[in-house]
């Protein structure tokens, strides 16, 4: 192999590696990404959880006494009609929630004023 060959081939291996380590470095940051799309998703729902325990009013019970009453309420997740009766239970509540939490918004909005 002549020294020009070599020297060719050579540089053509560094660009490879700096091309490679460049791409690497794209799916590190774009895993990194995709975890904080997924912490930040499992924190949205486990906010959304919290305020249905306080919607429930469950939350200013003892931490061991709810988790045993979610464990509990678990075990009866195979009974469809109870899930089904706590299904309208909770669509009342939520309903009614979000009408409250509307309300609330429109009050403390400043009142528009139309010029005409």
């Amino acid at each position: 192999m002549t020294t020009r060959a070599r020297a060719a081939i050579e540089t053509q291996l560094h660009r490879h590696q700096h091309k490679r380590k460049a791409e690497d470095a794209k799916v590190t940051n774009l895993r990194r990404q995709l975890r904080a799309l997924q912490r930040e998703a499992q924190h949205k729902k486990r906010q959304k959880a919290g305020e249905w325990v306080d919607l429930a009013g469950l939350l200013d019970l003892d931490p061991e006494v709810l988790l045993g009453g979610l464990c509990a309420l678990a075990e009866m997740l195979t009974d469809q009609d109870t899930v089904a009766r706590w299904k309208v239970v909770g669509e009342t509540k939520l309903e009614a929630h979000r009408r409250r939490k509307a309300h609330h918004h429109r009050a403390i909005r400043p009142h528009e004023t139309h010029q005409e």
